[in-house]
């Protein structure tokens, strides 16, 4: 049993800006988990009054530090933390009171907290806009209630902005894109000259590629230059309108992360990135490899807005390959977030052979991630998703396989000396190219399959402007 009263020190980002440590020197390398007790419906929601469980809570946290965990992630879903009336910004009191209770439990096992707010579980509120300057006050003065209450206890590792995120539909952006537009060329005579078009007018400029951003159903059947798909590489306008999604979700980052660092600036930020916010797209299906599955939440764009980077990592992109394809693909992945700043594989498993795949994956990235966190604690029912049989706990609350090589591997794991490996070769990707093309894929496959795990890639995306 770990000794509660012995005194915590906060965890900050070492001298060479890849390692984790007390502030009185100990070195810390975060080994934990995503944490939900099992069983309140999903997207999980444990601070409701009909799954809020206590006693549940203690024992799992229990149950962590004899696994070895050191630190866990938590999620408030931002309507049940917030409540918004009349423009004011309050937090919601009986949840608070619902954390406290967690908060002791990660107190007496000496479990760190990172403590995240998911604006989309279970739906979006209403006041809520990637692109609004008023949407972006309320999350702020949320964050500053927040970070301000707790900006004196080292248990807090840090925050985390959202599990993961996106942008869309598009249709929502039309007006704002358009001021961008304004702004950025500032008349329509140079707009015209960089797209090579004619508009009369800002207002007649349409959104790039439809409202969801997708020309064909399927673009393997009706590939760019068809009649079904009106796309084009390189074009200027949909390389504009995806810059501005970035530019959008940079400043959505940027607004969290300043009340965070002003309340408490000794408690570290970040935000939860999956594996296609870089240089992979997510594929859809039916197969849409187009602008759509290009995330905006690009790790170099918001790199300022965070003190150290969480990628999650799942196997989901067709065709499989099987682990080797999948183990090479997280490497590049991970490498791609290197910014100067940690990189935390914030959540990551498989439902093929899971134990193993983990064992593998966190063995492959010792020298590219600086810290591990598994993805879930326990098996949950009914979810149709990977969170039904990846935990370290089943539902009767038996250790599962992953859970026993989990404990087995904490004592090493947490006493790495980490040190991220150098690049062995630099492959770079022009930026227009890589937001505009549907057939970009066969191209980053090929990065994938020819690089062994022995061999350190970095990923460089040659941007023709820098972020604003």
């Amino acid at each position: 049993m770990c000794d509660s009263t012995e005194k915590m020190e906060f965890i900050c980002v070492a001298d060479d800006g890849w390692c984790f440590e007390a502030e009185g020197g100990e070195p810390f390398v975060p080994w934990g988990v995503n944490y939900s007790t099992q069983g309140t419906g999903w997207p999980p929601d444990m601070w409701s009054d009909e799954h809020f469980q206590p006693d549940k809570i203690k024992a799992d946290f229990e149950t962590m530090a004899d696994l070895g965990v050191n630190v866990t992630k938590v999620v408030f879903p931002t309507e049940r933390i917030v409540e918004v009336e009349d423009k004011q910004v309050e937090l919601n009191q009986k949840t608070l009171d619902r954390f406290e209770v967690l908060r002791e439990a990660a107190r007496e096992h000496r479990i760190r907290l990172v403590v995240s707010v998911n604006d989309s579980w279970p739906d979006y509120p209403d006041w809520f806009k990637f692109e609004s300057e008023e949407s972006n006050r309320i999350l702020a003065a949320l964050w500053s209630r927040l970070a301000t209450r707790f900006r004196d206890d080292p248990l807090i590792m840090g925050y985390s902005f959202a599990v993961e995120e996106d942008i869309h539909p598009w249709r929502e952006l039309e007006g704002p894109w358009k001021e961008w537009l304004r702004h950025t060329y500032g008349s329509l005579k140079a707009l015209n000259e960089a797209w090579g078009t004619s508009f009369a007018q800002f207002e007649s400029i349409p959104v790039p590629a439809g409202s969801r951003g997708q020309n064909a159903e399927n673009w393997w059947l009706y590939p760019e230059g068809t009649e079904q798909n009106t796309s084009l590489t390189n074009d200027p306008a949909l390389y504009d309108f995806q810059r501005y999604r970035r530019e959008i979700a940079r400043r959505w980052i940027l607004a969290q992360y300043e009340a965070v660092k002003q309340a408490a600036p000794r408690q570290l930020a970040s935000f939860g990135m999956i594996q296609w916010s870089g240089f992979i797209r997510n594929l859809l299906e039916p197969v849409n490899e187009g602008p759509f599955g290009a995330n905006p939440f690009d790790p170099h764009w918001i790199a300022d807005g965070q003190d150290f980077m969480a990628p999650h990592f799942y196997p989901v992109l067709p065709p499989m390959g099987g682990q080797e394809f999948q183990l090479r693909y997280a490497q590049l992945w991970l490498r791609y977030c290197y910014v100067g700043k940690p990189v935390v594989l914030e959540e990551f498993n498989f439902i093929e052979d899971n134990a193993t795949w983990c064992r593998r994956l966190v063995e492959a990235t010792r020298e590219d991630a600086s810290g591990w966190m598994v993805w879930t604690f326990q098996n949950y029912p009914n979810t149709d998703n990977i969170t039904e049989v990846c935990g370290l706990i089943d539902e009767e609350r038996k250790l599962t396989e992953w859970g026993h090589l989990f404990r087995e591997m904490a004592p090493e794991v947490k006493s790495w000396k980490l040190r991220r490996r150098p690049a062995t070769r630099t492959v770079t990707l022009p930026e227009r190219w890589l937001l505009t093309s549907g057939q970009y894929r066969r191209e980053t496959d090929e990065i994938i399959r020819s690089t062994p795990l022995t061999e350190a890639i970095d990923i460089e995306i040659k941007q023709e402007r820098a972020p604003e």
